[in-house]
């Protein structure tokens, strides 16, 4: 059975059949290929004004042209996207949402230096002999610690103990087998719906 000239099958084989070549791009003579010119055109990337590509399926896998729905990406004929690898940071995964809870603590440096029971100024109680101690200060001690519960929003947490490894892109590889994409430039000339 012979093909329509422009359709692209998988081959299995390690050779290009009669009448096919290899979808890689290549820059055809549109002279040379006036029948395949006429069906695909110039809708696989630029060329001079007297050729035209062929589709370039090295490495890729084709995709029907249009959208799921409206809230999906459409794909022109021709128009190439994705990547073989990227680089995941905060602009393409979505914000962290959820709760967020710890224990802190906090040591408050004592005197170090003696001290008397009459207060100055405004304080947040009465002035005590009892909260001094007989033993020499000392400028490494702090009062006992106590837990800090103040809620802190998402917006304003920072993380400063970053790990110093290089970021380096991760693949973004489906699994994949290598097998040839040919299209047919000798064949059936096909015909347009009316």
């Amino acid at each position: 059975m012979e093909d329509y000239i422009g359709v692209i099958k998988l081959f299995s084989g390690n050779f290009i059949p009669k009448g096919w070549m290899f979808c890689n791009g290549q820059e055809l003579d549109i002279v040379k290929y006036t029948p395949l010119y006429s069906v695909i055109g110039k809708s696989y990337g630029e060329a001079k004004s007297h050729t035209f590509r062929i589709p370039d399926l090295c490495g890729r896998v084709p995709v029907g042209i249009g959208s799921i729905d409206e809230k999906s990406k459409s794909y022109n004929i021709g128009e190439k996207a994705g990547e073989e690898s990227t680089i995941l940071n905060y602009l393409n995964i979505p914000p962290l949402r959820g709760g967020f809870s710890d224990k802190a603590t906090l040591g408050i440096p004592c005197a170090t230096s003696g001290g008397d029971s009459n207060p100055i100024g405004k304080t947040i109680g009465d002035g005590n002999t009892t909260i001094f101690s007989n033993a020499t200060p000392n400028p490494t001690d702090t009062l006992k610690p106590f837990n800090l519960n103040k809620a802190i929003s998402d917006d304003h947490i920072v993380y400063t103990n970053f790990n110093k490894e290089p970021i380096v892109p991760f693949s973004n590889v489906q699994p994949v087998l290598g097998i040839i994409y040919i299209i047919c430039y000798q064949g059936l000339f096909p015909e347009r719906e009316q």
